[in-house]
């Protein structure tokens, strides 16, 4: 019998603080590092120095659900407000949680187009870390 333990998206939940996010329609982040040769004489470089780290992302959320994150806000903006997003892979009885943050958005964009069934849309963060397997 053929078992897979790859991740589908039906073994994802997302949660923003405590609150599950069905409006989900994708995530994407990362860890960065700057890095860059160290020169001497010659053409070859002599090492390679890591500079600063970097945690963005971008989440993708219908519209429905990012009015609801405001209309949660003290603010009514999701903009300026600290968030935490815990990230569940589910997977035959297995966990794996990575936490993200805390983040801030940058942008909200807002929009649709004739012809659209719904609106999405990509809200790019920057965060202060991802920790893994948590």
């Amino acid at each position: 019998m053929f078992r897979s333990r790859d991740y589908s998206w039906s073994d994802l939940i997302l949660l923003i603080g405590t609150t599950p996010i069905t409006g989900l329609r994708g995530i994407e982040y990362e860890e960065g590092q700057e890095l860059e040769y160290l020169r001497g004489a010659g053409n070859e470089p002599l090492d390679i120095m890591a500079g600063n780290k970097e945690y963005p992302g971008t989440l993708s959320l219908l519209e429905s659900a990012i009015t609801a994150l405001e209309q949660a806000s003290p603010t009514k903006s999701i903009l300026g407000q600290p968030y935490t997003i815990s990230v569940s892979y589910l997977k035959m009885g297995m966990i794996h949680t990575d936490i993200i943050g805390p983040l801030m958005f940058s942008k909200v964009p807002k929009g649709m187009k004739q012809g659209d069934k719904f609106a999405q849309h990509d809200l790019p963060f920057l965060s202060l870390g991802v920790k893994k397997g948590a």
